[in-house]
């Protein structure tokens, strides 16, 4: 139910309001009751002609709800011969209402009018693909792999001579490549300098290491076309027991997995934050990705974090800490250990100061309060004056 609002734009009525169309059933019921219109009125808090309204409507079979607003006539309404003399010109120009509405002399206004009239506003009218949604029963039984290139911060050192080398303002690229499990999500990725043969089976070598920790044996490998993915990666993936497959040509969708997580990196992990080098980038996607896997919830899987996703699996029961993100910190925490506590708290944002700040918190949570400690000792504290002084007993 809604009415105009003065103001301008609608006003939507809530679902209890004095007319609304549970009101407007009630008042018909009190007159079924032998009520009388003026007392149906009066307890539903209308008027007496609203009332006779609604209740007319009802006995003539027209029902509650509200009438459509749209005129029943329109005698300025555009002539059905010039409404298919747009349509034809739609159909042969496949043009917008502006040169359509040149060539017949009309306004780009009653021609859109028009064409949304008859459904045909839009060019291009096939319907929208299917979406094709699927997910494999067990962990490791297919893996999503894909690659995604990241503009270096600085140009790249000489190791000798320490100058930078390449063009001046062409920094270069670095590859990031993700790996996401189908079932789980669980994902881990890494960062090269190139994006070959070599690095692709080196990455997928490291997967197979980090999903075997957590029990889980990779089956399937799913990657696009790229380069790196061609003969040598499909005969090492046989040699090893993986079976290699490949998405369709121009067809992202496939391997969508790795293509969100890659949307979700970029949005999580590099654009809300500046990093001054790569290797503070590089530190930072450690510590995200510790977060991606034991904190952050996932809507594909009910609320739970992969790491979450693994353990609930039947047969597995692996203890997996949970991890901090600190991305501000990322670049000068030099201990790892600090960021893998399974107490930790996402903190987005936090400097790098804040670093020895969370571990000394850490450590005077740990430990005992003055006053229990001090009952524990069989002794207690006076008000003003401190610990009792030692005694020695005889």
């Amino acid at each position: 139910m809604s009415s105009r609002n003065p103001k301008g734009g609608l006003l939507f009525v809530h679902a209890n309001a004095a007319l609304s169309f549970r009101q407007r059933l009630r008042l018909v019921e009190l007159v079924g009751r032998g009520k009388t219109i003026t007392a149906a009125a009066r307890l539903t808090g209308c008027s007496r002609q609203t009332a006779s309204k609604w209740v007319g409507r009802h006995r003539r079979g027209e029902g509650l709800a509200d009438r459509s607003s749209r005129p029943h006539h329109s005698p300025r309404q555009t002539p059905a011969r010039i409404e298919r003399a747009v349509l034809s010109a739609r159909q042969q120009l496949r043009a917008g209402p502006h040169p359509i509405g040149w060539q017949l002399d009309l306004a780009p206004s009653t021609v859109h009018a028009i064409l949304r009239r008859h459904g045909q506003s839009r060019l291009n009218q096939q319907p929208r693909e299917p979406l094709v949604r699927y997910q494999r029963e067990r962990p490791g039984e297919l893996l999503h792999i894909d690659v995604k290139r990241l503009g270096r911060i600085h140009r790249p050192r000489d190791p000798i001579s320490g100058r930078p080398y390449g063009s001046k303002g062409k920094a270069g690229w670095d590859y990031l490549f993700v790996c996401v499990d189908d079932t789980t999500r669980l994902a881990h990725c890494e960062i090269y300098a190139a994006e070959t043969t070599a690095a692709a089976l080196n990455f997928l070598d490291h997967c197979r290491h980090f999903y075997n920790s957590h029990g889980i044996e990779i089956q399937e490998v799913l990657t696009d076309n790229g380069k790196c993915f061609q003969r040598t990666w499909k005969q090492s993936c046989q040699e090893i027991g993986i079976t290699p497959r490949h998405t369709r040509i121009r067809r992202p969708q496939t391997n969508g997995k790795a293509e969100r997580l890659i949307q979700t990196l970029l949005n999580e992990w590099i654009r809300p934050h500046t990093y001054q080098t790569n290797q503070h980038r590089t530190n930072a996607l450690m510590h995200y990705l510790n977060h991606y896997n034991h904190q952050r919830r996932h809507r594909a899987l009910n609320g739970l974090t992969p790491s979450q996703a693994v353990n609930n699996l039947p047969g597995t029961n692996n203890q997996v800490q949970h991890a901090t993100w600190l991305p501000g910190a990322a670049g000068k925490a030099k201990d790892l250990n600090l960021v893998q506590r399974a107490d930790a708290t996402w903190l987005p944002g936090a400097a790098g100061n804040q670093v020895a700040a969370f571990s000394r918190r850490s450590r005077e949570s740990e430990r005992p309060e003055p006053r229990a400690a001090a009952r524990q000792a069989g002794s207690c504290f006076r008000r003003g004056r401190g610990p009792p002084r030692p005694t020695c007993s005889a």
